[in-house]
């Protein structure tokens, strides 16, 4: 769910990060809040890079089991976004502008420009793996009917 206001949000999603990175197959975490229309805060989003020939069998069950028993209920993220592509800044980290500004909406990602062939992920309430997300769970979550 959202942040909790207690503590430094970008501590939090470095944390986040840094634990998502050390699960096999995931070479690369960016953790940032999205807004979600009918939702009060920001839902943990993370952008993981799998290397493409892992994709296929990613165990997107298991990253989130890994995720809650290492994380506070509140800083497993909500949303997954897996990028086609690394796209570092001049820093070597990713700019998470773009992805922030594009959320979870996917007609938003796929017009985007951070990352149109990226595929988003997510974890229903009481759910046991990320599961892909797209426009139907987008305007379920818009009309009310789906609940983060």
């Amino acid at each position: 769910s959202a942040t909790p206001s207690a503590g430094s949000p970008r501590t939090l999603t470095a944390e986040v990060a840094e634990a998502l990175g050390h699960f096999p197959h995931v070479v690369e975490a960016n953790v940032y809040g999205v807004e979600v229309p009918a939702h009060d805060g920001r839902a943990g989003c993370a952008a993981i890079f799998i290397p493409p020939a892992e994709r296929a069998t990613f165990d997107y069950a298991g990253l989130l089991k890994y995720a809650r028993q290492r994380l506070p209920r509140y800083a497993v993220p909500v949303f997954l976004r897996v990028v086609a592509d690394m796209a570092p800044m001049h820093n070597n980290k990713q700019n998470k502008v773009p992805l922030r500004r594009e959320g979870v909406d996917p007609a938003k990602l796929a017009a985007g420009v951070a990352g149109p062939h990226d595929e988003l992920y997510w974890a229903p309430p009481k759910g046991d793996a990320y599961v892909p997300f797209g426009q139907k769970e987008w305007d379920a979550l818009i009309a009310g009917t789906a609940k983060l």
